[in-house]
């Protein structure tokens, strides 16, 4: 509010979400947001759920859900062995990023995450 951007967002009064981090991409005419949910834990299917009904409402450009502990057995399951990355995408080229952190690197684990 202080930066003045809900003017980009008219629907921003029902912006009652609290995901850990909001990025803005600020463009000459238009801000573009960004989710970030970060977790300590293993990411779990209720993580992601969260994440998309955040980015459904907002429409973010990016959402990213991330975790150094990777993602929990249900999620992988679901992801990974059935496949079923079409639940990561919430509106037409906009999808959530599942990313596990590599504490080390500091940076992403590329072999463990789903971009």
């Amino acid at each position: 509010m202080n930066l003045d951007y809900e003017k980009f967002f008219p629907e921003f009064s029902t912006f009652k979400i609290r995901q850990d981090i909001t990025g803005f991409v600020e463009y000459k005419d238009r801000v573009d947001l960004v989710f970030i949910e970060c977790k300590n834990t293993k990411l779990s299917l209720m993580n992601l759920s969260q994440l998309i009904g955040y980015s459904c409402i907002a429409l973010p450009i990016q959402s990213i859900s991330l975790s150094p502990k990777g993602m929990g057995t249900t999620l992988t399951k679901l992801l990974k062995t059935f496949n079923r990355k079409d639940i990561l995408e919430f509106r037409p080229q906009r999808k959530i990023s599942v990313v596990k952190w590599d504490e080390e690197k500091q940076d992403i684990d590329f072999m463990n995450s789903i971009l």
